[in-house]
C-alpha cells in the first residue's frame, strides 16, 4: 500500500487570544523564515573570516605586549560556530516544514493562550 507524503508547510501562523480581547493571527511565511536564516548565515560567515584574520593580524602585531581586554572578547567570539548554529538552526526549519501540518507550540493560561502552528 502507497502511503501519501504530506504536504508541506507554507506558513507559520502565530495566534494569540485574550479571553477579553480580540484573536490576533499572525501569518509568516517559511520561505521568509528560511531565506532570513541563509542571509544571515552568509553574514555571519563572513564575520567570522573577518574577526579570524583580524584576530591573526593582532597577535603579529602584540607580540610584545601583554594582550589587551579588546582582544579577549575577539578570541572569545573566534571560538564560538555562529554561522555552524544558524545552519542548524535553518536545517531544522526545512525538516519541519516537511512534516506537514501540525501545532509546534500550544501556551495556554487562564488570560491568555498562545499558539504556533505550521500550516
Amino acid at each position: 500500500m502507497w502511503t501519501k507524503r504530506p504536504r508541506k508547510a507554507f506558513l507559520i501562523v502565530v495566534s494569540i487570544r485574550n479571553k477579553n480581547r480580540r484573536k490576533w493571527l499572525i501569518p509568516i511565511p517559511v520561505w521568509v523564515v528560511e531565506d532570513t536564516f541563509e542571509a544571515v548565515q552568509d553574514i555571519a560567515w563572513v564575520g567570522e573570516r573577518i574577526l579570524k584574520l583580524s584576530g591573526k593580524h593582532d597577535e603579529n602585531k602584540q607580540a610584545d605586549r601583554d594582550k589587551r581586554a579588546d582582544s579577549q572578547w575577539r578570541q572569545y567570539i573566534i571560538g564560538m560556530p555562529v554561522s555552524a548554529v544558524l545552519q542548524a538552526v535553518s536545517g531544522i526549519i526545512r525538516e519541519l516544514r516537511t512534516c506537514g501540518r501540525f501545532r509546534m507550540i500550544e501556551v495556554e493560561d487562564k488570560a491568555i493562550q498562545i499558539y504556533v502552528d505550521l500550516f
